[in-house]
């Protein structure tokens, strides 16, 4: 049969169309070249699994709920009689030293010299010993004021010492205004909404900022990026930190861990230990000291001591409505007072003793970002402008209260400053302690 298309021969295809065609074609991975990608795949699923627990850990804090409150269950005292040679007695801390905590070794001593007898101590669990000697900060429950109480038989007060004296008596007695203004500065997540058992001793955004700032400057030594510290952490540094100050990066770590521990003290969720860390910080941060009175050691003794301001006027001044000229100018004055003394908790001898045109500086600055950030409304912004710090001369004298003269009051503590064996009397009345006397209070009364 003849074919009426004459067979023609194929011509071979170019090279660079084989390859072409070469590369539509489905890829098979031979079995050593699928090998070494599944240890990838397992580091890329596994890395994958860490983040996304590691978010949610951040947001919410859920192990570390867990594991705090855990531990801090385990931490208790309990009184038994006779004396504790275990016991264990911080050294360091301006708070354990002003109270006289670090020296209770000495002060028992002194006193069984003089005949007295330790009739019951607490006890502290094991958890708490091995927490010490780990590192951590003694976890107890700080007192808010303390100060020398004497009491005559039949317990009737003698005297009474209390530092710091000016203190807000509960969260809900601080100004909103007071409390917006210290966290936009300060700390700007404790108090935003979110899952109750979140830790708010550490924001993982600024630590890691600050921990960037501080590898860095072994590079570049005049770069300060700021630091890391929280409310909380700020508080355990000027409570227990060796001289009130964050000396390594251990000493941070240690502030961290403390903290901690001691949020979750009353179980996984933090929503009352939020509201105590602001109360905590306002009636304890250190604002120098002046002649007269002594050591600073709250707003509301800071606001008493430079300015003359009693918390009472403060709460009632911040509360004030804005629409009415006058109580916006007594408004802007107040808050002027109490923005320069969180501005100047940074460095509170330079702003409040050597150079307050500097802090004068500060707030006007400060004042124009919480203006722009709707901290403050427009009209107190504007009212503010006009507004400067007026410092006393001098400060106030410090009040004492005793019940009985001041001669029998007095005698008192000469006494119990010759047996503890104290510098002075402004020692002896910051200590936490109470003495109680023989002295008769209602014959002593008919006496003078």
């Amino acid at each position: 049969m003849i074919s009426l298309f004459p067979h023609k021969k194929k011509k071979k295809a170019p090279a660079f169309k084989k390859q072409k065609m070469k590369a539509y074609r489905p890829y098979r991975m031979r079995g050593r070249e699928v090998f070494w990608l599944i240890p990838l795949a397992l580091v890329i699923g596994f890395g994958s699994v860490i983040g996304f627990f590691a978010g949610e850990e951040i947001r919410h804090s859920k192990f570390q709920s867990e594991y705090f409150s855990e531990m801090a269950s385990k931490i208790t005292f309990k009184k038994e009689a006779g004396t504790d040679p275990d016991f264990y007695v911080p050294e360091t801390g301006p708070y354990n030293q002003r109270l006289g905590y670090s020296y209770l070794p000495f002060f028992i001593k002194v006193l069984q010299e003089e005949g007295y007898d330790v009739t019951h101590q607490m006890r502290a669990s094991n958890e708490y010993k091995k927490l010490i000697h780990e590192g951590i900060y003694p976890i107890y429950r700080p007192k808010a004021t303390a100060g020398l109480l004497i009491k005559a038989r039949g317990k009737t007060k003698l005297y009474r010492a209390c530092f710091p004296s000016h203190v807000f008596p509960d969260f809900d007695s601080i100004p909103p205004l007071l409390i917006d203004t210290l966290l936009f500065i300060e700390n700007r997540e404790l108090l935003r909404p979110g899952k109750t058992t979140r830790n708010p001793v550490i924001e993982w955004d600024r630590f890691a900022y600050a921990a960037f700032g501080q590898a860095l400057k072994y590079f570049v030594p005049s770069v300060n990026l700021g630091g890391g510290s929280t409310l909380a952490t700020q508080i355990e540094k000027f409570r227990f930190s060796p001289d009130g100050q964050t000396g390594s990066p251990i000493e941070k770590l240690r502030q961290i861990i403390s903290g901690s521990l001691r949020v979750y003290i009353d179980g996984p969720d933090t929503r009352a230990a939020r509201h105590k860390i602001i109360l905590d910080y306002l009636n304890n941060t250190p604002l120098s000291a002046r002649s007269g009175f002594g050591e600073i050691n709250s707003l509301g003794d800071g606001l008493w001591v430079w300015f003359g301001r009693r918390l009472k006027e403060v709460k009632v001044g911040l509360n004030l409505p804005e629409s009415d000229p006058a109580s916006l100018r007594r408004k802007a004055k107040i808050y002027r007072e109490v923005l320069g003394l969180i501005l100047a908790q940074r460095r509170p001898t330079y702003y409040l003793h050597q150079h307050r045109d500097a802090l004068e500086k500060l707030i006007n600055r400060m004042l124009y970002t919480l203006r722009d950030q709707h901290v403050v409304s427009y009209a107190l912004f504007k009212e503010m402008q006009g507004t400067k710090l007026h410092f006393l001369s001098h400060a106030p004298p410090f009040q004492q209260m005793a019940f009985l003269d001041h001669k029998a009051s007095n005698a008192m503590r000469r006494h119990l400053l010759s047996m503890l064996g104290l510098h002075d009397l402004y020692e002896l009345d910051r200590l936490d302690l109470i003495a109680t006397s023989t002295l008769d209070a209602k014959a002593q009364r008919k006496v003078s």
